[in-house]
């Protein structure tokens, strides 16, 4: 099979859809210009400053988030490049995965997921709060920076950026909390859930909703369809950025866990050649030998360890990619981009994702290597260590915003206030007099029952944190808190 055959079943930009109408630009494609929105706003470069796993004040080579991004371009653009799919989508993607992430990686977000769930709470409303305004999740946030928080026109919110940018955005990782049981295909309740009792709380009490809603997403929802459509955006680009990332997560897992000396040359060795041995080629036993040969410095066994995991992850995914895209060209009878368009609505969302993979034994080794990580990286002393720091910030840092949130900067105020009137104001809309006005209001209209207030200030507080970097949290948290 050839490029040209795969390349048109790349995403039409026939489909293409913004929530304002632009012009044509001259010089750039639809894609290059999400890209380059993406790559200029403050959302992204502040993953500059964001722990991937470990805290970037931890050691100078770790990864940041930002780190972390630009390698998920790398992986996802030989793969798009060998996969003949649009590479300016896929960079795209790539590159704006992550702009809905918070301050301490994952723990972060699950911190902000218990509390605008209402599971830890600060103040009575948040145990009463509508299911329809609950939740948080790191993608689904990243939907709402694009689509509404990154001021990048007075005319209107957001980015602007095309529906199928933001639904690989959305799609980059699972849009809901819920964990499915292998057997019975039934979603598990939450770790913390067990026989009707909540034991998150300090006191055993009745839980109403076993699952952790993200309702409150549900309204970015129409910007990740096609052009009047309620078809889903859906594209090959937006699954390979889901995978690249996770190829990505792999090799620096295990990188970071070097330098941090929580994984040894020889255990890092070992547990390559048990996972992955059977699915060695020719390119893979002579690196895998190199590599061997420098264990004794970890200078020179760092660099080869990350470029063999890439190398062999990022082949077995072209390689069987393209054995089914073949398949489902064929089963289709997709023979020009039109054909595409034509079918692409009877293609079934799981199956076109699952295009886009590994072949199920070298997928079985995968997950096997990936466990391993999981269990002697990331549930590490070290780790757990640092997350039980970024945790207590972060609740510190709400419990107080909560208690008098006229503690917050001016923008985060009048956010506050625009989530609760549905209002669009900026800061170049309202004097300082009047923000001052605004800040004295809000100390007393949050102890008031009024939940709909209450519910708007959570949300703008939720979002001022989920946008820190780690050392704004620090900082935030030693001025609020240091005696």
């Amino acid at each position: 099979m050839n490029k040209n055959e795969i390349s048109v079943i790349s995403a039409p930009t026939e489909l293409c859809m913004r929530r304002k109408k632009e012009e044509i630009h001259a010089f750039r494609t639809e894609f290059q210009r999400d890209r380059d929105r993406i790559l200029y706003s403050k959302a992204f470069r502040r993953l500059s400053g964001k722990t991937q796993v470990f805290l970037p004040l931890s050691h100078d080579h770790v990864r940041t988030r930002l780190t972390h991004t630009l390698e998920v371009v790398q992986v996802a653009r030989v793969t798009a490049r060998n996969l003949s799919l649009n590479e300016d989508l896929t960079e795209a993607i790539a590159l704006g995965h992550d702009i809905g992430h918070t301050p301490f990686g994952h723990v972060g977000e699950r911190t902000l997921n218990f509390i605008t769930n209402g599971c830890d709470s600060f103040a009575n409303f948040q145990e009463s709060m509508p299911f329809e305004v609950m939740g948080f999740k790191h993608n689904l946030q990243g939907l709402r920076v694009a689509c509404e928080l990154e001021k990048f026109y007075r005319e209107f919110k957001g980015m602007n950026l095309s529906n199928f940018t933001l639904w690989g955005i959305k799609n980059h990782s699972k849009v809901t909390w819920a964990k499915k049981d292998k057997s019975s295909g039934q979603p598990i309740p939450c770790e913390y859930f067990d026989q009707n009792n909540c034991y998150l709380k300090t006191k055993i009490q009745d839980c109403p909703k076993p699952e952790q809603s993200v309702q409150f997403y549900k309204k970015y929802d129409m910007f990740t369809k096609i052009k009047e459509s309620t078809a889903e955006a859906w594209s090959f680009e937006g699954f390979l950025v889901a995978q690249a990332d996770e190829i990505a997560q792999r090799h620096h897992d295990i990188e970071d866990a070097l330098h941090m000396g929580i994984v040894s040359t020889k255990e890092a060795l070992d547990i390559v050649d048990l996972h992955f041995r059977a699915h060695f080629d020719k390119v893979d036993k002579q690196l895998f030998k190199k590599m061997s040969s420098t264990a004794n410095y970890t200078g020179f066994f760092v660099p080869l360890v990350s470029k063999f995991i890439v190398n062999l992850l990022n082949r077995k995914l072209i390689e069987y990619s393209l054995i089914r895209f073949s398949e489902l060209l064929n089963y289709y009878g997709i023979h020009s981009k039109n054909d595409f368009i034509a079918n692409r609505d009877n293609i079934e969302i799981g199956y076109a994702s699952s295009c886009v993979s590994f072949e199920p034994s070298f997928a079985s080794s995968h997950d096997n290597f990936q466990s391993f990580l999981k269990n002697r990286i990331l549930n590490s002393f070290d780790v757990q260590r640092m997350d039980g720091r970024g945790t207590h910030i972060i609740r510190k840092l709400f419990k107080a915003y909560l208690s008098n949130p006229g503690q917050l900067p001016d923008t985060a105020v009048i956010d506050a206030y625009n989530i609760y009137f549905k209002k669009d104001y900026s800061i170049l809309d309202i004097s300082q007099q009047e923000i001052g006005t605004l800040r004295d209001h809000i100390g007393k209209y949050i102890k008031r029952p009024n939940p709909e207030f209450q519910i708007a200030c959570l949300r703008a507080i939720c979002d001022h944190i989920a946008g820190m970097t780690d050392n704004y949290a620090l900082d935030e948290y030693n001025k609020l808190y240091a005696l």
